[in-house]
């Protein structure tokens, strides 16, 4: 099984950790690598985040994180620093750091996976489960939505499943 895992709100609790830069009063570093000179990942990373890294193959995980060009100049050093620091690096095979849908590179990242072989892309987009499942059509899709209260926005969804924590992946997972 191959797992290809968004970082923010799947891994890393990326509300809480802007709440907290802005209860310190240091809004300036957002969206710069400078913010993790102050502040490390570790009490912003989901509880159950390591827990589902640390049973698996790092080989077989492969983090695909969208670097927000409208974050401003230094959002590719920010995003790279974020994850890059993060203690989850002992568990990850590969870093991926993409602009605009995923779609695309997870194509091209499955292409010599056998399609016998699990693939599964968790994400709290549905724009980026979309952009995968129109081109990994056979790739499991998991939108992670962690506040439950918000799941009826993405009613009706199709061709994924809508997931509250990585537990909720692991329990789908057993059902294939």
């Amino acid at each position: 099984m191959k797992y290809f895992l968004d970082f923010d709100r799947t891994l890393f609790d990326t509300d809480a950790f802007v709440v907290q830069v802005e209860d310190d009063e240091k809004t300036d570093l957002l969206s710069t690598p400078q913010a993790w000179q102050h502040y490390q990942s570790v009490p912003f990373l989901f509880h159950d985040a390591i827990h589902f890294l640390k049973d698996k193959n790092p080989s077989d995980i492969t983090i695909v994180t969208a670097v927000t060009e409208v974050a401003g100049k230094d959002a590719h050093g920010f995003q790279k620093a974020k994850v890059e620091q993060s203690p989850i690096t002992e568990h990850v095979g590969n870093f991926v750091y993409v602009v605009g849908e995923k779609g695309e590179i997870m194509k091209e990242l499955t292409a010599n996976i056998p399609t016998d072989e699990t693939i599964v892309f968790i994400d709290d987009k549905i724009e980026q489960c979309l952009s995968v499942k129109q081109l990994v059509p056979h790739c499991h899709c998991f939108l992670m939505v962690r506040n439950p209260a918000d799941s009826g926005a993405v009613e009706g969804v199709t061709d994924m499943t809508i997931v509250h924590t990585l537990h909720d992946v692991e329990a789908a997972l057993q059902l294939l």
